[in-house]
């Protein structure tokens, strides 16, 4: 699915560059862990913590849209401290 992965058979200079690869999308973009932690209570504190929210009254509260989505991704670039 994301093109990662290591090749049967291929030589061990081919095996190691996969290797490397595998192991950094392991480890995840961290500016994506930290906006999460930041952006989900944010969004989340319209509602009880401890209230379990169906899907339809979250995208009641916080509609899916175009500006909602490039809302989300100008924080996490200011976050990043590119914007």
């Amino acid at each position: 699915m994301n093109g990662i992965g290591i090749r049967s058979g291929a030589p061990p200079e081919v095996r190691n560059e996969q290797l490397a690869q595998l192991q950094e999308f392991v480890r995840g973009d961290n500016r994506l862990q930290d906006w999460r932690r930041i952006e989900y209570p944010r969004l989340a504190a319209s509602f009880d913590a401890l209230a379990d929210v169906p899907l339809r009254t979250w995208q009641q509260e916080h509609p899916p849209s175009r500006n909602a989505s490039w809302d989300a991704f100008t924080r996490l670039v200011a976050a990043d401290g590119a914007g």
